[in-house]
């Protein structure tokens, strides 16, 4: 893949992560661009539980902030 193919490959895989779609799903809408032929299910499983792995723990950092923000505000009042 050239480097514009991998930041396209990556930017779907990320997009479909977002969406909540399985890595199958992921694998049929990389295919369905026609792009991908030689792209392996592996390759995809990969790239797709990295993110999100990646997205699980940026939303748990997200909840402890925004409790720890709560019970700020909540201690001020």
């Amino acid at each position: 893949m050239t480097l514009i193919g991998d930041v396209e490959f990556i930017s779907i895989v990320k997009f479909c992560v977002v969406l909540e779609k399985s890595p199958t799903e992921t694998m049929k809408m990389i295919n369905s661009t026609g792009k991908y032929t030689k792209l392996s299910p592996a390759t995809v499983y990969r790239r797709y539980t990295r993110f999100k792995k990646e997205e699980t723990r940026s939303r748990t950092i997200l909840d402890a902030v925004g409790s720890l923000l709560l019970h700020v505000q909540l201690r001020t009042q």
